[in-house]
């Protein structure tokens, strides 16, 4: 068998599976790729040349969570069984790794958020290969069982992947009617997830700061409602789709997200990042001591200090990070040895 199953849940997760697909389809492998009705997720596969299988959305109470991925799991297990893949590639996700369990298919699970300790401990048990970066090992430890899970790190953070040989272009900043470093990217914070104990929309009470600085935000609502503030905020720019989110932070002035991804991404390019995220990220912590110009802050009097510093003079804050990425590494080749090893 050759055929390879990769589950996804987050705009990032897509473009994942974009490149994992890419690389596999390279040695001879035929992928098929799931995916649930959520945020960018959906335009951001198809951008990258991908159609998914869809099934199923997110819940937002508990009740709802589980029954979501309850009747999620059913419609995989019905795919899965018609694809016969030989192995799963999946970040947390419950539905397709219980799937994978019952019908015998190894799973490959990656992981980039040890704090979403609910999926993690749904997850981590049933897995054939764990592959995370180094830098949270000692909190992945948590949920993997060794005797039964083959456990692989690597010094870096998934964003790597994608962002060591990446080439920005200005077509985006064209796109949305942009001025290079005149904007700020803003992404809220992901307050539905169950791991988020904030449900007010702090990140978005920052787009008249930036309005009252003379730059124009550009806002990536992860939900209805946070689309809805954000629409009311008036001069505010909200793609309606999935755009080159690594371009358009490369050229922001700066860019706050309520999440870590965009602001790792954003760093690793030299454009400074700040996470709201409400708990200390430990990738982020690790990447700032390297040099990187990425901020964990709480909300607070620390994150406006910092946000108006930055907005004053742009440029002081920027970095220069290529010698930087070549000290980092991407899981990519370890996902293709081990997709190769199980096949």
């Amino acid at each position: 068998m050759n055929k390879v199953w990769i589950d996804v849940r987050t705009p990032k997760q897509a473009l994942i599976a974009s490149i994992i697909a890419k690389e596999l389809s390279g040695k001879g492998f035929e992928t098929f790729v799931t995916t649930r009705n959520y945020d960018y997720t959906i335009s951001n596969l198809k951008r990258n040349g991908i159609n998914p299988v869809i099934v199923g959305g997110y819940g937002e109470s508990l009740y709802e969570k589980l029954i979501v991925e309850l009747e999620r799991g059913l419609k995989l297990a019905e795919i899965v069984e018609r694809e016969e893949p030989c192995v799963l590639i999946s970040y947390p996700s419950p539905s397709a790794t219980r799937v994978a369990f019952g019908l015998g298919v190894r799973h490959i699970s990656l992981c980039d958020t040890s704090h979403a300790s609910a999926a993690d401990r749904l997850d981590f048990p049933l897995a054939d290969i764990a592959i995370y970066s180094s830098f949270i090992a000692d909190e992945m430890v948590w949920y993997t069982l060794e005797k039964f899970t083959t456990i692989i790190t690597y010094k870096g953070v998934d964003e790597v992947m994608w962002m060591k040989s990446f080439n920005p272009t200005k077509a985006v900043l064209e796109n949305l009617g942009l001025e290079e470093y005149n904007y700020v990217v803003v992404r809220p914070e992901e307050s539905k997830a169950h791991y988020y104990p904030e449900e007010h929309p702090l990140v978005l009470k920052l787009v008249k700061l930036i309005q009252g600085k003379g730059f124009k935000p550009v806002v990536l609502p992860r939900y209805k409602d946070q689309l809805t503030i954000t629409e009311k905020l008036g001069d505010v720019i909200v793609p309606r789709e999935a755009v080159d989110g690594p371009s358009l932070e490369k050229y922001a002035a700066l860019v706050i997200t309520g999440g870590g991804t965009m602001a790792r991404e954003a760093a690793l390019q030299g454009t400074p990042g700040i996470s709201l995220f409400p708990r200390q990220i430990k990738q982020d912590a690790i990447l700032r001591k390297m040099g990187f110009p990425i901020y964990n802050l709480k909300a607070g009097e620390d994150a406006l200090s910092i946000i108006n510093s930055i907005l004053d003079d742009p440029s002081k804050y920027r970095v220069d990070t290529r010698s930087l990425l070549e000290e980092l590494e991407s899981p990519l080749p370890y996902i293709t040895e081990w997709v190769s090893r199980i096949c």
